[in-house]
């Protein structure tokens, strides 16, 4: 979808540069897996090697280590009418991942569409194996994040002593969908999905939010959420209004990243003050304009006196019933210190 939640037909430049990445050779000089591995080494920053034909342990690039991220890419370049294979697929994310092994991510790079059903497949097995899971594919109606890279480097291709420099018509066709209106807003979004530090941000963000909005509207959602019925968002809600208080907490998160603190809301005893947190949160941080933090309602029961990212990876574990507390844990600190200026979390 679009800034402005419209279609965009796919034109003839997309399928005019499809066709040319279609026909690039699997590997060696000039190849679809080596065009792949720079793309993604000039977007992130670090270096992807290509393996030789034949690749072992479903890995055609991987990356040198950086840190304590570990990626590798699965290149596939399908022509128009081939289906994607999604046992084939799953077998590769099986072999590139084998139990016990350190790897962050996974990533599917093709140059056909990958369908939901195969994306929620192989998204799940990653989860069950601690690895979060990208796709580099052809959309429908958008840009998609193939296109959108070859986009974004269309003038380092074009130079004369680059293996993958295209044809004029085909250079003509990245400068066309260069000037589309939602080029800079598909590029943000590419940036984002592969900054090494925000690796499965987004992903855990929705699913917790998601959750926390179902205990805010059902009541045995929230009882299970909260121990007991908060239902700010329930239809049949008699909500009293408490503006004075949901701005103070505006005010305090907005300051948050230039004086960070602590707030505390306190009141006797079923005074409503976990209505009232719930419902700044579902109503001004989930529903707002800006991308919402990770939401980690702890609670007293939930809490322990250990380190706060120890703390963090063990809810987010429990939050997302995926991932596990080391895997998360590896995360939690990047995530807080590349969001920019926003708090990457609240804490309640």
């Amino acid at each position: 979808m679009t800034a402005l939640g419209k279609r965009t037909k796919k034109t003839d430049d997309q399928d005019l540069v499809l066709e040319w990445l279609r026909q690039l050779p699997d590997t060696g000089e000039g190849s679809f897996e080596g065009l792949v591995a720079s793309l993604l080494t000039r977007l992130t920053g670090y270096s992807w090697r290509v393996s030789s034909a034949g690749a072992q342990q479903g890995r055609d690039a991987g990356s040198y280590p950086l840190g304590d991220i570990s990626r590798v890419v699965e290149c596939k370049r399908y022509s128009a009418d081939t289906p994607l294979k999604k046992t084939e697929l799953l077998g590769k994310l099986v072999d590139a991942t084998p139990r016990g092994h350190a790897l962050d991510a996974w990533v599917l790079a093709t140059t056909a569409r990958v369908g939901d059903q195969v994306q929620d497949a192989l998204t799940s097995e990653g989860r069950e194996r601690g690895v979060f899971v990208e796709f580099v594919d052809v959309s429908e109606d958008e840009l998609g994040n193939l296109l959108t890279l070859v986009v974004g480097e269309r003038q380092a291709l074009a130079m004369s002593d680059s293996p993958w420099r295209p044809p004029v018509g085909v250079r003509r066709a990245l400068e066309r969908l260069a000037a589309r209106r939602d080029f800079a807003e598909a590029r943000g979004r590419v940036g984002r999905a592969f900054d090494p530090a925000l690796l499965g941000y987004d992903g855990i963000a929705t699913t917790l939010r998601e959750g926390f909005l179902a205990a805010t509207t059902d009541g045995a959602a929230s009882r299970a959420f909260f121990g007991q019925d908060v239902l700010p968002g329930a239809a049949s809600a008699l909500v009293v209004p408490r503006p004075r208080f949901h701005a103070a907490l505006d005010a305090w998160w907005q300051a948050w990243s230039q004086s960070p603190s602590v707030a505390v809301v306190h009141g006797r005893e079923g005074s409503g003050k976990t209505w009232l947190v719930a419902s700044w949160v579902a109503e001004r941080l989930l529903s707002g304009p800006n991308a919402p933090p990770i939401i980690v309602w702890c609670g007293w029961r939930r809490f322990r006196a250990v380190g706060l990212d120890t703390l963090l990876a063990e809810l987010l574990a429990e939050g997302t019933r995926a991932y596990g507390p080391q895997a998360l844990e590896r995360r939690v600190l990047g995530w807080a210190g590349r969001r920019g200026s926003a708090p990457a979390f609240l804490l309640v």
